[in-house]
């Protein structure tokens, strides 16, 4: 009888613990934080999903890194053709029909119609861009369906500030577009395919950070940080986890597990220690 209270005890904790905090690294399959690096980390991450480092390289001579918001560096791009280019995988084909794309970006002023923040290509692929010749500037996604919003809906970005794109694909139910903490508009269905790149079946989509890796007149110019992609579509408390009140918060810092949840797994383990030592003296 007292072990099994102890046991029921323990495991009492210990859901506790691991409910104490959404844990926002699962379904994560790319995370590119830029600080020191082009590396994708989302293999180190608890729950995720990354079945391969997509690690990036500098395509053309004007993008570095240095600047950005969070840890040691971001990305930075001059508006010309330069781009982060990470190479097709099935991490980055997103076929099964479910994503959600994390960025943090800033850019003083919009000079090329739909210069694109991060595109796995045209079509029925994905991508997140300024909306066509929008003045003053605002975003659009287009992830498996046509682009959305509208023109002259949402927040304006090009204010040279860092704001906040959170682009959701929930196949067969949605895509949404929620833009500094709020949700800009819901649109249709989605439905991801990859026709290749430039229509070539047999040349499957890489990824371009700060570029259209189909249509490479559309490079961005400002900053780029802490870019995360899921297999899954976040939850509005994950998206408030991660704008933090327009504060801000690091897929690095959010998925560095709760000190409260830690405290109660060392309880745990001090609960079980403790049961072990009075049935030894009983």
């Amino acid at each position: 009888m007292k072990r099994a209270t102890c046991v029921m005890a323990l495991a009492a904790v210990f859901c506790i613990a691991g409910t104490a905090r959404a844990n926002i690294g699962d379904g994560l399959q790319n995370y590119w934080n830029f600080d020191s690096d082009l590396n994708d980390s989302a293999g180190g991450k608890l729950g995720n999903a990354s079945t391969v480092d997509d690690n990036g390289t500098f395509t053309g001579p004007g993008a570095s890194l240095g600047g950005g918001l969070f840890g040691g560096g971001g990305l930075l791009q001059n508006g010309n053709n330069d781009y982060v280019n990470v190479p097709a995988s099935a991490d980055i084909s997103h076929l099964s029909g479910d994503l959600s794309i994390s960025a943090w970006f800033k850019v003083d002023n919009f000079n090329h119609n739909w210069q694109a923040l991060i595109s796995n290509g045209e079509g029925s692929a994905y991508r997140i861009a300024r909306r066509s010749s929008d003045q003053p500037g605002r975003m659009a996604y287009a992830g498996g369906v046509g682009d959305i919003p509208g023109e002259g809906i949402g927040p304006v970005v090009d204010d040279g500030g860092w704001h906040h794109v959170v682009a959701i694909s929930e196949h067969g139910v949605s895509t949404r577009l929620w833009v500094d903490g709020g949700l800009v508009v819901t649109g249709g269905a989605p439905n991801i395919q990859d026709n290749g790149h430039n229509n070539e079946p047999n040349v499957p989509h890489a990824l371009a950070i700060g570029n259209n890796i189909d249509r490479l007149n559309r490079g961005w110019e400002g900053e780029i940080d802490d870019v995360a992609i899921w297999d899954r579509p976040l939850t509005d408390d994950e998206i408030g986890l991660i704008w933090a009140g327009g504060q801000g918060a690091s897929i690095d810092v959010l998925t560095i597990p709760e000190p409260s949840s830690l405290i109660l797994a060392a309880l745990g383990l001090f609960s079980l220690a403790l049961c072990r030592w009075r049935r030894r003296r009983a």
